[in-house]
Order: C-alpha cells, then structure tokens, then sequence
C-alpha cells in the first residue's frame, strides 16, 4: 500500500506545544496570578530556554514572573531555573543580556549565595560590562542601575566577590563613569541634560556603593589610592543628587 501523505522528505514542521505553554503562562501573568499558587506552565517555561527559537519570549515571561516578588523568586529556583541563567549570561546576545541582567537583580536582592556561582563562572564581567550598556539612550540607565546593583550585591562583604570584581576593572569602570558626571558650574544645560541622561543620580548612587564596597579590603583601597579615584569621589561630596 501507498505511504499515507505527509510532509516531504526533509522538511520540519515546528511543534506548537511550547509556544502554547508560553502563551498559557503569559495569559496566567496577566490575568490568573496569585501569590503562592504557581503556573503549571512554570518548569516547561524553563525548559523552553534550551530553545533558541522562543528563548527571548522565555525569558522576558520569566522576568515578569520574578517581578511578583521574593516567593516567585523562590519558587523559580526551586525548579531549577538556575542553572539556565547561569549559562546563557556566557551568550553575546544583547537582547539576552538585557533580560539577564532584570532577572539577576532578582535573584541577588533574594538569595546572596548565587555570588559564588557567578565567581566561579566568571560571570562578574558581564555586570562590569554592562555598566556601560546604552550610555546614550532613553531606556538604558535601568540597566545600567541593575548592573550596577548585581555588582554591588556581589562585591558586598564578599571578599572573592571584590577579587574579582577588582579583576574586572570594576573599580575603574565605576569611577570613571562617575568622573563623566562632573561638570562646570555655568556648563550649559543641554550638556547637564546629555549628562544626566548617562549618569543619572540613582545610577550614581549604586556607583558609589560599588565603589565603597570595593575599597573595603585593602587592595582595593590601595588601588583607588594609587589611581587618584579619591579626588573624583571627592567631587561627588558637591553632587547634585540629594541621597
């Protein structure tokens, strides 16, 4: 008998069942949650990180989910979303990165341990970097205080955290960053705004706690010493941020 009909030889047909699960779990996001009742689309979500068709989709979803607060955060490591962030901060893509960088700031605000992780897997970098993500645009000083709050949560009263931060040139970043916000007294207020744009003040103001907690041992301090960094952050005693 005759083959019954069906796609030809070599062709791939997409099966429908993670986008499904991923259109479940938004519907749920914006519509069904409610605290301590987890999606059941959660551990499929996971898993459709593997995926590098829906991973941005994913990823987005699952940064949403943290959002909902501390035993979202939980409840996502407790199915073993860690292992898949973890990685995929080793990718270039700065749409990932992005997204990253959102869903760390929850993990590190909820459970410090996850430092040592991102020590071992040489992942402090990738903050480091990311602390000059989209200088010039609107919408990229969020990141940039994200970055910067990962960092700190790190390097804070974590003395492998500050080694390799200090490895990353963290230090320097930051305070070179913070030397782009000094301005004259009668600069013109189209160059304060542009400044503003790229170092507004809560970004600021996690610069400097990155800076202090690096300085807390003693290579730190000596390294900030050497390099002149305490004249720039002497410069901050006149900022115009209040905090």
């Amino acid at each position: 008998p005759s083959p019954p009909p069906g796609p030809s030889s070599g062709a791939f047909v997409t099966a429908p069942f993670f986008a499904e699960q991923l259109t479940a779990f938004e519907v749920w996001l914006s519509f069904g949650k409610e605290e301590g009742r987890p999606p059941e689309q959660l551990p499929v979500v996971l898993q459709v990180l593997l995926s590098q068709a829906h991973r941005v989709r994913a990823l987005v979803l699952l940064r949403r989910f943290l959002d909902l607060g501390p035993w979202a955060v939980n409840l996502a490591l407790s199915v073993g979303i860690f292992p898949y962030v973890l990685k995929l901060l080793q990718s270039p893509a700065p749409e990932l990165r992005q997204v990253l960088v959102a869903i760390w700031s929850r993990i590190i605000a909820f459970d410090k341990t996850v430092r040592a992780d991102l020590v071992k897997d040489d992942a402090v970098k990738c903050f480091v970097s990311h602390l000059s993500w989209g200088l010039n645009t609107p919408d990229g000083s969020d990141q940039r205080v994200m970055a910067a709050f990962v960092l700190a949560g790190i390097v804070r009263g974590y003395p492998q955290g500050r080694t390799a931060a200090l490895q990353a040139n963290a230090l320097q970043t930051c305070v070179q960053l913070l030397s782009s916000a000094e301005l004259d007294a009668v600069a013109p207020r189209a160059v304060r705004d542009a400044v503003e744009l790229r170092v507004p003040e809560r970004f600021r103001l996690w610069l400097l706690i990155c800076v202090g907690e690096m300085c807390e041992g003693t290579k730190g301090a000596e390294e900030a010493y050497r390099q002149g960094y305490h004249l720039r952050l002497y410069a901050r005693l006149s900022d115009r941020g209040p905090e």
